[in-house]
């Protein structure tokens, strides 16, 4: 949420060249949604806050930031980048380290393939949960909904 408010000023800056009349409209709805993103970003924080320093593995490198912001420990990802999945080295170099953090949970992405997650996760013994990068799908259609399922999967994942 904090880096999406980052960006919110240069949205207006463009939606003011591209339609002048509306700029007041658009700043005054921008300031509202920047007020919306920190609560937001505050109630993450504070609903992770138990499991502060956790740590926690994904698919791929997509959701470190929000891991990071939300004080979680981010340990590293199946994937190291869409689409290339992992050699046998590779996951015998992340069961280690998976092993070693003692992670209690994988994360598969509903766009993305779960083989190389799930057998991960079947040899670590941990469960496998599905976190959404991208939404557009029931209960995810908005911004905020994205945010509160993925919110959401992490406090039952990290329990």
């Amino acid at each position: 949420p904090l880096a999406v408010a980052a960006a919110t000023p240069a949205i207006v800056n463009e939606l003011r060249r591209i339609d002048p009349e509306n700029f007041e409209y658009y700043k005054a709805r921008a300031l509202k949604f920047r007020r919306a993103l920190k609560k937001m970003s505050d109630k993450i924080r504070s609903r992770l806050a138990p499991y502060k320093g956790a740590p926690t593995a994904t698919f791929h490198p997509s959701f470190r930031y929000f891991i990071r912001r939300a004080g979680l420990k981010y340990v590293g990802s199946v994937e190291g980048s869409p689409g290339k999945e992992p050699t046998p080295k590779t996951i015998k170099k992340l069961l280690q380290k998976f092993k070693r953090y003692k992670i209690k949970a994988l994360y598969s992405e509903p766009q993305l393939p779960k083989k190389a997650v799930e057998a991960i996760a079947e040899i670590l013994g941990v469960p496998v949960y599905e976190l959404d990068p991208l939404g557009g799908s029931p209960g995810r259609r908005t911004y905020f909904d994205l945010l509160n399922y993925n919110l959401s999967t992490f406090e039952k994942s990290l329990k």
